[in-house]
């Protein structure tokens, strides 16, 4: 699903000791991730045969805005790389992967918020139910990109 060649720590090993950063550079070139993250997703997609418009719909994201994504006219904030891993139902560590590559900070279990969402990646949770355990928590819902929940009118 995600292809780099050789490990990020032997890559970090050699960097720290190397003596000239230029060299390191063309010595380690084909080791840099250097294709856009939009097209990224697209072998995702192939492989877990999900449709654009299924992974929206699973992922909470306006179909408009989504296309975008996919096209590469629009770069995804951290909330909607998770919420693009949830629709395609990765695992954490394929999640941990997207987030790289889109240039993302990792999920962090010491932050609560990140604690709920691993929990619920790993229990293969809708983003549905990573949003209602988000708000029962009392931490920010995933927003960026999100379609927007119609609340039911209370009828009292």
């Amino acid at each position: 699903m995600f292809t780099t060649t050789g490990s990020t720590g032997n890559l970090f090993v050699k960097l720290r000791s190397s003596k000239n950063f230029k060299t390191f550079i063309l010595r380690e070139k084909n080791k840099f991730i250097t294709e856009p993250f939009y097209l990224c997703l697209k072998p995702i997609l192939e492989e877990k045969k999900i449709k654009k418009t299924q992974l929206f719909d699973q992922s909470g994201i306006e179909h408009a805005f989504g296309f975008q994504l996919l096209r590469g006219t629009r770069k995804p904030g951290r909330d909607t790389v998770v919420q693009l891993a949830i629709g395609l139902a990765l695992t954490v560590e394929e999640t941990q992967k997207l987030l790289a590559l889109a240039g993302h900070a990792r999920l962090y279990p010491r932050f609560e918020r990140d604690a709920a969402i691993i929990f619920s990646i790993e229990r293969n949770l809708s983003f549905v139910d990573l949003q209602l355990l988000l708000e029962e928590v009392g931490v920010p819902a995933l927003g960026d990109g999100k379609k927007k929940q119609k609340k039911q009118p209370n009828v009292n």
